[in-house]
């Protein structure tokens, strides 16, 4: 992500030429926004708003960035509880994890998943050897399994989890809206430039992140 940042900064400082140049392409200017949001606007001319969305752009990076370490600080946490509280070793696959935020113990999941797998291949399927079969292949043995001593420490893991889920949601959220961020400059560049060839630009587009409601704010302004 920091990367990206720097590439950013240092294309706008190789489109520094291009941007003053007199001949304004409309073809151009979208390809600038596509790239670098509000590149385009700067190359039109209008500087407030390429301010805006290239502020918004590097808002929403820095957020990704700040997210996506919460959500390995978040990992490593659950990790490191589950393997002190019930024994799940380091660096588990998904499944396991997950599993062991569904069920307190690895034989309350395997009795769960036998009891769903005897109703489905025996009394679904009247098939007693894929009842077996499948018992056999996803059932947790014991030195791969686990046991929340009580309840206590079970809702604790699962907070952890949740909160961990709640994080990459938003870092989700966040790169969805660097997308959206680029696509709206990309329409708003295309308003300008039409706008410019009749000298009334007088709309604009705008978007902003809203990870404290999960969401994203759209709008559209034109002034009479």
């Amino acid at each position: 992500m920091k990367k990206k940042v720097i590439i950013i900064l240092l294309t706008i400082i190789l489109c520094i030429p291009v941007l003053r140049a007199t001949e304004k392409s409309a073809a151009k200017a979208m390809l600038f926004s596509a790239v670098i949001p509000g590149s385009g606007e700067a190359y039109l001319g209008s500087y407030t708003k390429a301010g805006i969305f290239f502020t918004t752009e590097l808002i929403i990076l820095g957020t990704a960035l700040r997210v996506n370490k919460e959500v390995d600080w978040a990992t490593d946490t659950y990790q490191l509880y589950a393997f002190n509280k019930a024994g799940i070793p380091l660096n588990s696959d998904k499944d396991t994890y997950q599993n062991a935020q569904d069920y307190q113990s690895s034989a309350d999941y395997n009795e769960a998943m036998a009891h769903d797998s005897w109703r489905y291949f025996v009394l679904g399927k009247n098939n007693l050897d894929a009842y077996y079969e499948y018992v056999a292949a996803n059932r947790i043995e014991e030195e791969n399994g686990w046991n929340w001593t009580n309840d206590k420490t079970w809702r604790q893991y699962r907070s952890y989890r949740m909160n961990k889920q709640n994080l990459e949601m938003y870092n989700n959220l966040a790169v969805a809206s660097v997308v959206l961020n680029h696509i709206v400059s990309l329409i708003d560049t295309a308003l300008t430039a039409k706008n410019r060839r009749s000298k009334m630009d007088h709309s604009s587009i705008y978007i902003n992140p809203d990870i404290q409601n999960n969401g994203i704010r759209f709008g559209y302004a034109y002034k009479f």
